[in-house]
C-alpha cells in the first residue's frame, strides 16, 4: 500500500545486501504485482561450484536461511546457487537485472575462502548465462575492490562506458544497454 503508484521498482543492494537484493527479487515482484521490479546485486556475486564451496554453501543455508529464500519453483538453485540467474532472468524477462563487480574483488573472495585469481575464474563461468538473457547485464572493472555504488561510483568505467551512464541506460529502458567489462 506504501508504494501503490508505483510504475517501476528498482531493488538494489551492495556486498551482502547484494545477495539479499537478488535473493528477494522474485519474493519482491510476487508482492508488487503487475508492477516491474529491476534489480541491481552490486558484489553479491552467487558464484558456481567449486568457486563456491559445498561447506560454505551448507553454512549460508543455515544462517541466512538460504533454502527459504531461494525461488521455491528454481529446483536447480539448492545444488547451484549460481542457478538462481538463468532461472531469475528466464522468470521475469519483461525486467532488467544488473551484476556490479570488480574482477578482483577480495572481500567476497575472502568469504568464500578462494583466491581473487579464483574468483576471476568464477565470474568468467558465469559470461554464458548472462550472454544468454537480454535482460541480464554485467558492469566489471578490472580492479580490487568491492562495491561499485560507494564513495566514488561516479568515477567508475568500465569498456569505456561509466557506471552512472550504464545505471540510467538500465533504468530508462535504453535499447543500447548491454554488458559492459574492462
Amino acid at each position: 500500500p506504501t508504494f501503490a503508484g508505483a510504475s517501476k521498482i528498482v531493488l538494489a543492494g551492495g556486498s551482502a545486501g547484494g545477495y539479499g537484493a537478488l535473493l528477494n527479487w522474485d519474493r519482491t515482484q510476487a508482492a508488487f504485482g503487475a508492477i516491474r521490479v529491476d534489480m541491481i546485486d552490486d558484489s553479491g556475486q552467487m558464484l558456481p561450484h567449486p568457486y563456491f564451496d559445498a561447506a560454505l554453501q551448507e553454512t549460508m543455508m543455515t544462517a541466512w536461511g538460504l533454502e527459504a529464500n531461494l525461488p521455491a519453483d528454481c529446483a536447480s538453485c539448492l545444488d547451484d546457487p549460481s542457478a538462481i540467474y538463468d532461472f531469475l532472468a528466464g522468470k521475469h524477462a519483461g525486467s532488467r537485472a544488473a551484476l556490479l563487480t570488480y574482477y578482483y574483488d577480495d572481500v567476497i573472495a575472502s568469504y568464500l575462502q578462494i583466491t581473487v585469481g579464483e574468483f576471476l575464474d568464477g565470474l568468467s563461468q558465469l559470461a554464458p548465462v548472462f550472454n544468454a538473457h537480454a535482460n541480464l547485464e554485467a558492469f566489471g572493472v578490472d580492479a580490487t575492490g568491492h562495491v561499485l555504488m560507494a564513495p566514488g561510483w561516479n568515477q567508475l568505467s568500465a569498456g569505456g562506458t561509466p557506471l552512472r551512464q550504464w545505471l540510467t541506460q538500465m533504468v530508462e529502458d535504453d535499447p543500447a544497454w548491454t554488458t559492459s567489462l574492462d
